[in-house]
């Protein structure tokens, strides 16, 4: 039997309202910003006061026990205090370090303030002009890779999602090439080298997941950790300082944007926005994401991952998000 589709309103995700709250990333007016912000060292780590973003985003500021946020009507951050996790717009966001609290006063480091936080609330007018017309997608692993395995082989579920997705952008208007279009092996570095090739404005990279634990599910959407902080999957920093990319601030708009579509049209465990530096990400030539469509290892997931329509939905999502980002840099 089919498994039952978990989002029944799939085709109002175009509705007015919905576009609406995906368009706020570029709806934040600075006609309030005031002041200046200033900066604290904790443990090694410079970190800003969160009442001064408050009051240069024109974003009230609250406090609790546990954590602290800034919001406005139209957009939001959440913080816990010592924990990595937090949300923006509802949407799960992987801070690159954690927020302080400091006598009497939360912190938030300054990396998160320059390579998330900013990039995020003011992303009409800090992103470069530059319209998207190719974009290309990597079905991951492939040929003698299979990638994870239970039922089914990563590799063949990557590129019937990847198919999908070519599709969906096609029809709004994309030039759309595939690092792979049938079951073969593609160096990683082959993939990124295709898409300079191809003067790519966006790589998207395809994947499923897998994990020790049957009851994990949900979808993650990755971008390249930036210069001088750790991944997400890390609890400290590396060993030596290891560059980002130039497109830090794109990066994490697009990785946004398309999770919380993907969000929109499956229904599923949001697993948030993360930073890692996988291979092809860190080798982009371009704004690049990597998708984790769910979880081979859980058996609900696996099933709609199998299932043409979730991965008609799935598609749809990341075809939605990368449409937002497009509008937004246009």
């Amino acid at each position: 039997m089919k498994p039952s589709w978990p989002c029944r309103h799939v085709k109002r995700l175009l509705s007015s309202s919905a576009f609406a709250a995906l368009s706020l990333v570029s709806a934040v007016s600075f006609a309030q910003g005031k002041g200046y912000i200033r900066y604290k060292t904790v443990s090694g780590q410079k970190y800003v006061y969160l009442s001064d973003l408050s009051a240069y985003y024109g974003m009230p500021l609250s406090k609790k026990s546990s954590g602290c946020g800034i919001g406005s009507k139209s957009s939001s951050f959440s913080f816990e205090y010592e924990k990595r996790h937090g949300s923006f717009n509802g949407v799960k966001i992987h801070y690159l370090f954690a927020p302080v609290f400091v006598l009497p006063e939360p912190l938030v480091s300054e990396l998160d303030y320059r390579k998330v936080i900013d990039p995020l609330l003011r992303a009409s007018v800090l992103l470069p002009r530059k319209k998207v017309r190719n974009i290309v997608i990597d079905p991951g692993h492939g040929g003698k890779d299979n990638g994870a395995q239970t039922k089914y082989r990563e590799k063949d579920l990557n590129m019937a999602i990847a198919f999908n997705l070519r599709d969906q952008l096609r029809r709004r208007g994309f030039n759309v090439f595939m690092t792979r279009e049938k079951d073969v092996f593609v160096e990683l570095d082959q993939r990124t080298a295709m898409a300079a090739s191809l003067k790519a404005d966006l790589f998207i990279s395809i994947h499923c997941n897998s994990a020790s634990s049957r009851y994990v599910r949900g979808i993650e959407t990755y971008c390249l950790t930036p210069g001088g902080a750790p991944s997400t999957i890390e609890k400290k920093g590396s060993s030596g300082w290891q560059k980002g990319n130039s497109f830090d601030s794109q990066n994490i708009v697009l990785a946004y944007l398309v999770q919380r579509c993907l969000l929109g049209n499956t229904g599923t465990e949001d697993r948030g926005v993360r930073h890692a530096r996988f291979a092809v990400l860190k080798s982009a030539p371009c704004p690049a994401v990597l998708v984790e469509c769910g979880f081979l290892t859980n058996e609900w997931e696996m099933k709609n991952l199998a299932w043409s329509k979730y991965q008609q939905g799935i598609a749809e999502g990341i075809a939605e998000g990368v449409a937002h980002y497009s509008k937004t840099v246009k």
